[in-house]
């Protein structure tokens, strides 16, 4: 077809294409701004609609575009997005491209094609992810050889990575299944005995995706051949990707419960690659929005048979993610699992990113539930879950969310539990979550044993002057009635705290001290402590000089100065910017990248600050015996504890 046919057709009452062909033709632009089409909506959604549905008028924008010749390279993905695009991005926009692209076979040969379609998988950035977006149409239209589709739908594949747009692929795949099933079947074959992880994949989804169209009377009988190859193969990795194939499968609501059965017969869990594959074929079928309830209760009970602290990471990530998703609809029943899997390494980020999840959606929809959960996670693993919320920027969307709730009897629990881990988290989250108190009755209820584990671990736990004054606050009721030597060590503690941090500690036992005998006569102690302590300050013993404690503090002063240097340093956020870069001081900055300066921009004044325990700087060592004390005396606790329970 001649291009004066599309010319004829977009000459019919204003033809909102053609201009913008003509427009980007005169601008020779690649930065086309989008036109404002107005009233003409209609107008234009009625030419997008005749390129989708008519080849020949798609044959004709083509050749508008590429009057002398199709290029090799990846201008042409330019400017075919580049041409409608400039009408906004929608649905029909990109399967009117789809309708372009997939024409181009009438112009090329077989050989041109294909080359066209390698160039795809080379194209960097944001403008690759653009053109997969008019994938599904384009592979709706267009019959590949099976061989090259094999190669150019893995080279995509690698392409894409980890992307989150990997969706649009896949849904390629389920269009080639049901528009070319001989092409899916012969692309399987060719996939066949290959290592890659890509090639793997991909073999897994079309076989899976053509056993339910087999299932449905919608394949031949070439499907079970195929299909028995891959299941009795000698190749690990092709059983492997029958095995997987069986979650597309039961995406389109496949899969029987005999199926199912079938499939975990097979399940071997001895190594970390053969875990990871169970767990995550049971999990993904859990996850199918239809299961029946049949295969939901049996996926559940191989679940909660087979989970265990000894699995696999990559089956612990599998496991998490799927009780995510099940929790954030508000389904509890599988929370136990992660519970059961512990203890998770602190360096699986992407799992611990997910049970954040878990905890974000519980204690949105079901506080009482986060409370009994996470009981039960710091239970099996607080020593992680302590140090991952100690990681710079760790749980920040957790902590965020839990400021506003009640959580100070489940604070207090951890606080006073009989397991060291519990009561560091503890006291971690008093400080962290600013509780300022307990339940009464929790305080009451209290044995003697576990207030004194309670008020040892705050002795060798370094916490915010106003948390330590606040907690032992708390204590007070229960201390007056404790053994006398814990009174008075008790004591010791109130009149230490209050000198070591002068500013909040000793301004709260102030602010609280009416009513409480104890706080008052602590109050009185250290105010006079301070009293005598300026009178020597202003005496003439300052006058006297030690020698080398001027050189001293001026390399304490620069040592502590490069420490609060390099921490900030690692921390900031043009760390993540950019490899190197250089503090300046000034009023204003502006960014210079790739021979352009950026518009100038004031710098925004922020301050903060933070009281030093000072009695830490002044007798370290003291305070170092006081936290050996502390933990022989939980040590023996400790022993004497396990000795009643084992009685």
């Amino acid at each position: 077809m001649r291009p004066g046919v599309i010319m004829n057709y977009l000459d019919l009452n204003t033809p909102i294409l053609l201009e913008i062909l003509k427009q980007q033709d005169a601008q020779q632009s690649d930065n086309v701004e989008p036109i404002q089409v107005g009233d003409l909506e209609e107008k234009l959604t009625e030419e997008l609609n005749c390129i989708i549905s008519d080849a020949q008028t798609s044959l004709g924008i083509l050749r508008l575009l590429y009057p002398e010749k199709i290029p090799n390279s990846p201008q042409f993905y330019a400017r075919l997005n580049e041409f409608l695009s400039c009408v906004g991005w929608s649905i029909q926009v990109e399967q009117a491209i789809g309708s372009i692209w997939s024409v181009t076979p009438e112009i090329l040969t077989v050989e041109e094609f294909e080359e066209l379609l390698r160039i795809l998988p080379s194209i960097e950035g944001y403008p690759f992810f653009k053109s997969l977006r008019s994938l599904p149409h384009f592979l709706s239209r267009v019959k590949l050889r099976p061989e090259f589709a094999a190669e150019w739908l893995s080279s995509i594949m690698r392409r894409i990575g980890n992307d989150l747009a990997s969706g649009v692929f896949w849904e390629s795949l389920g269009i080639i299944c049901e528009k070319h099933p001989g092409i899916a079947l012969g692309t399987i074959h060719c996939l066949y005995g290959s290592d890659d992880d890509s090639d793997v994949a991909i073999a897994a989804f079309l076989l899976g995706t053509l056993r339910a169209l087999a299932k449905q009377k919608k394949m031949s009988d070439d499907f079970d051949v195929l299909e028995s190859e891959y299941f009795t193969s000698t190749n690990a990795r092709m059983r492997s990707a029958y095995r997987r194939s069986w979650v597309q499968t039961a995406q389109r609501g496949q899969m029987s419960l005999e199926d199912l059965q079938k499939l975990a017969e097979q399940f071997q869990l001895k190594t970390p690659v053969e875990q990871h594959e169970a767990f995550w074929i049971v999990c993904r079928s859990l996850l199918v929005p239809t299961i029946p309830q049949e295969n939901y209760d049996f996926c559940l009970t191989w679940l909660m048979t087979n989970v265990s602290a000894g699995i696999s990471p990559e089956a612990k990530y599998s496991v998490v993610d799927c009780v995510a998703q099940y929790v954030e609809n508000n389904n509890l029943e599988l929370l136990d699992l992660v519970v059961n899997i512990q203890p998770i390494p602190i360096e699986n980020g992407g799992t611990w990113g997910r049970l954040e999840h878990i905890l974000v959606s519980l204690q949105k929809n079901n506080l009482e539930a986060f409370t009994e959960f996470f009981t039960k996670l710091a239970n099996a693993n607080a020593s992680t879950l302590l140090a991952i919320m100690h990681e710079p920027r760790s749980f920040e969307w957790f902590f965020n969310e839990v400021n506003s709730k009640d959580l100070n009897e489940m604070v207090g629990k951890l606080c006073f539990s009989n397991d060291s881990k519990c009561r560091k988290l503890g006291l971690f989250l008093f400080d962290k979550l600013q509780v300022t108190s307990f339940p009464d009755v929790l305080v009451e209820n209290l044995s003697e044993s576990n207030l004194c584990l309670a008020f040892y671990e705050i002795q060798r736990t370094h916490m915010n002057g106003g948390s330590i004054a606040n907690i032992l606050i708390c204590l007070i009721p229960k201390i007056l009635s404790a053994e006398q030597s814990l009174q008075d060590d008790f004591y010791d503690e109130l009149v230490l705290q209050a000198k070591n941090y002068s500013g909040l500690c000793l301004e709260e036992f102030e602010r609280r001290a009416e009513g409480i005998p104890l706080l008052q006569k602590v109050t009185d102690t250290v105010n006079n402590y301070f009293t005598l302590l300026k009178d020597i300050h202003n005496s003439s013993v300052c006058a006297m000089d030690v020698p080398g404690y001027r050189l001293a503090r001026r390399n304490y002063a620069r040592r502590f100065n490069n420490e609060v240097s390099k921490g900030a340093e690692e921390l900031s956020v043009f760390s993540q910017l950019c490899k190197k870069y250089r503090l300046l001081y000034g009023r204003s900055w502006r960014t210079f990248m790739q021979g352009n300066l950026g518009e100038s921009t004031a710098l925004k004044q922020f301050s903060n600050s933070i009281e030093m325990p000072r009695i830490e700087l002044i007798d370290p060592e003291g305070m170092a015996f006081r936290r050996l004390h502390a933990s022989a005396q939980i040590d023996a606790l400790s022993k004497g504890i396990v000795l009643e329970e084992e009685a």
